[in-house]
């Protein structure tokens, strides 16, 4: 599995990671363009054990894409109930205080 992300040093810090296929693309949702732009979300490619390493790291989490998003609910990180969809892709935002 590989998952598009970049991750932002920092404090705080910030990961933003999709799956591989939604780079570049447009996702609507009405009114909402939801562009995942390559320059926000890649930085390098992983699988989900160094993606759920990088999502514990993380003080703001921005995922997008069905894997990106199992994986930070099979690390326990998010419930199933805090995902949204936009254009029917899961996404989900994170923020730590």
């Amino acid at each position: 599995m590989q998952i598009a992300c970049k991750f932002y040093p920092g404090n705080p810090s910030l990961l933003a990671a999709c799956d591989r296929e939604l780079l570049g693309k447009t996702l609507k949702n009405g009114e909402l363009d939801f562009l995942v732009r390559e320059s926000f979300y890649f930085e390098r490619f992983v699988g989900s054990p160094e993606l759920a390493e990088l999502l514990r790291a993380s003080h703001i989490v921005n995922l997008v894409g069905e894997k990106a998003v199992e994986c930070s609910i099979a690390s326990g990180i998010v419930n199933r109930n805090s995902v949204k969809l936009i254009d029917g892709v899961p996404h989900v935002q994170i923020y730590r205080i």
